[in-house]
């Protein structure tokens, strides 16, 4: 899932880049209108924000997929015959800048 959504970031970033620098000729020809300047700079915030919210959406799904490795290389099958049935579980939660992994084994 995080690549998914990292991946439709990631190409939201670079639609809105190229958009800016199809635009950005203008100033070669320092033909640049006031409304041409501001579209740029809303074309490279555009891009900014893509490229940060595809960037964490890949850490997300870096971090499911390690804890998901971590989890079957850790797993103690061979549990005791009288053992009782025991419940592992991790969470994944994610939030404005931050991501936390938590559990109990």
């Amino acid at each position: 899932m995080g690549a998914g959504v990292g991946t439709y970031f990631l190409v939201s970033y670079l639609n809105s880049h190229h958009k800016a620098n199809e635009i950005h000729g203008c100033d070669a020809t320092s033909s640049c209108t006031d409304d041409d300047i501001a579209t740029i700079h809303s074309y490279d915030h555009d891009a900014k924000i893509a490229g940060n919210r595809s960037i964490m959406a890949y850490a997300v799904g870096v971090a499911g997929i390690s804890t998901g490795i971590v989890l079957l290389v850790t797993n103690h099958s061979s549990a005791p015959a009288d053992a009782t049935s025991r419940y592992d579980e991790v969470r994944l939660s994610a939030g404005f800048g931050s991501v936390a992994v938590s559990g109990r084994f």
